[in-house]
């Protein structure tokens, strides 16, 4: 079962109080991946380079670095200081140049799961799932018996060695994943697979609440196989029941809340809320931040709540959620990625979220960080102590707050014995779409028959097929250009359901 002293909430972003510091020593970047594991911060890989006239971004590494969470001090920054330390190659593994990699920690926060992303040049990667034990600097490959993996979808700690991954896209390239759950033992290294039917998601975010329902919150959608999609509305909420093993769905309330991809979802500890934090979307020449960058969520009231705190732009960044066992404070911290003047960073971030109704900044500054930053200014956060409950947040991938575990653990048991996983009956993106054996790849997303599902009131919703506005695929964030006759790979439209 899931050790309640390192939790992990995978593609959520916790916000409650930031500190900037500017920094030198570590290069600023984009799309790497952050975890946590033996009181240490680690991040992997990312983009450092940046074409500006082609918002192209360019030259993945293979860095991995850490901070020791035991030398921080939350009560002492001090400012130009940078606590990253890089790792060592090791001498018989090869790391490879990597961006847009899902990081999860596991064996209850002692070790790291390192799992798909988009390779050196938009290459495939050779070890696509790895595994690396901080007490003994060892990696792991993970064989992967799948025939391709996925990029930009969810990984879930479920407890026991066993991993959920769900959606995504096929290795390097803007195609949607098959539609199957699959879930990896990492105790054995077996990956066991089951067919589901719907759209698949991507680039959104999922997290497992205490009430037992898994909550999925924006990103886009499509058909399996296919290189078009849809954004999710951020109103149009999907969940996962784990105790009855439904699907379901709520209309939150919120004000133009932007659709969005690439932001972040925490659940904050002893509350029902859930930070929504960052997330972009794209134009016809770029992939810009969302101006409404900053939320709370309450999965009970079903309601957006905007926060008024200001950042140094909301693209896409690493969130590490940190609870001191001594004081029961909840942090986060937001690390590197890019802002809304497209430049990338090197600053780290500390959000304290202890107090939901007045979030602060964690410096002693009276003054947070400019909306629009300078050219110039990159920063690090450098002060934390140990703790008790700790979250990560990458790109798209997903973990849950623990009280679930157990009905997550015990329903995928319940499946695999029975050799079948039967979630699409209540499933609010259920569609009719062709298997992967006879699917016409070149034949976009076109018209669904309509669906119903049932709401947390009990009433039905029938919903078709929404009109489509086109947005650009996101191939401009990566190391590659997009093909000039390719067309848009991601289509906009209001999801099933939606207002």
């Amino acid at each position: 079962m899931l050790d309640w002293k390192y939790l992990v909430l995978v593609n959520a972003w916790l916000f409650s109080t930031f500190f900037f510091i500017p920094t030198e020593g570590t290069d600023a970047r984009a799309y790497q991946g952050c975890g946590l594991a033996s009181n240490k911060v680690y991040c992997y890989g990312g983009y450092t380079g940046y074409e500006p006239n082609t918002f192209v971004y360019t030259a993945a590494t293979s860095d991995f670095f850490y901070i020791d969470l035991l030398n921080f001090d939350f009560k002492n920054v001090t400012a130009g200081a940078d606590y990253w330390t890089p790792v060592s190659q090791p001498k018989n593994f090869v790391l490879e140049a990597n961006s847009g990699v899902m990081v999860t920690s596991i064996s209850n926060g002692a070790k790291l799961l390192l799992s798909g992303g988009f390779g050196k040049n938009n290459t495939i990667l050779t070890n696509s799932t790895t595994i690396y034990d901080p007490q003994t600097d060892a990696w792991t490959a993970v064989p992967n018996t799948l025939p391709y993996y996925a990029s930009s979808g969810v990984v879930v700690d479920v407890g026991d060695s066993e991993l959920f991954a769900w959606g995504g896209l096929v290795n390097n390239t803007g195609m949607i994943v098959p539609n199957q759950i699959t879930i990896l033992n990492y105790a054995t290294l077996q990956w066991s697979s089951f067919q589901t039917s719907g759209n698949v998601a991507y680039d959104y975010t999922a997290t497992l609440a205490p009430d037992g329902r898994i909550y999925m919150i924006g990103g886009a959608q499509g058909n399996s196989l296919n290189t078009t999609g849809y954004y999710t509305s951020m109103t149009f909420i999907t969940w996962f029941d784990t105790k009855t093993t439904s699907w379901g769905y709520d209309n939150a309330t919120g004000q133009n809340v932007l659709p969005r991809k690439y932001h972040t979802a925490n659940l904050v500890p002893g509350t029902t809320k859930i930070l929504i934090y960052g997330g972009v979307q794209n134009s016809e020449s770029s992939v810009m931040p969302v101006s409404d960058f900053i939320y709370f969520y309450d999965y009970q009231q079903k309601a957006y709540t905007p926060l008024s705190l200001q950042s140094s732009g909301p693209g896409p960044r690493s969130a590490v959620l940190y609870q001191s066992a001594k004081t029961g404070e909840s942090y986060v911290f937001i690390l590197f990625g890019y802002d809304n003047n497209i430049k990338l960073r090197n600053d780290t971030w500390v959000l304290n979220v202890t107090d939901v109704n007045s979030p602060s900044w964690l410096s002693a500054s009276t003054q947070g960080p400019s909306q629009n930053p300078s050219s110039d200014d990159n920063g690090s956060a450098h002060t934390l102590s140990t703790g008790a409950i700790i979250g990560i947040s990458i790109g798209s991938a997903v973990v849950g707050i623990g009280a679930a575990a157990f009905a997550v653990i015990w329903f995928f048991r319940k499946r695999k014995q029975r050799q079948e996983f039967e979630i699409q009956q209540m499933d609010p993106r259920h569609q009719s779409m062709d298997l992967p054996g006879g699917h016409d790849m070149a034949t976009e997303f076109s018209s669904q028959p309509m669906t119903s599902v049932t709401s947390d009131d009990g009433s039905h919703t029938a919903y078709t097929q929404p009109s489509k506005i086109e947005l650009y695929s996101d191939e401009a964030v990566r190391s590659t250009k997009p093909s000039p006759v390719s067309g848009p790979l991601l289509g906009l439209s209001k999801p099933h359901g939606a207002e």
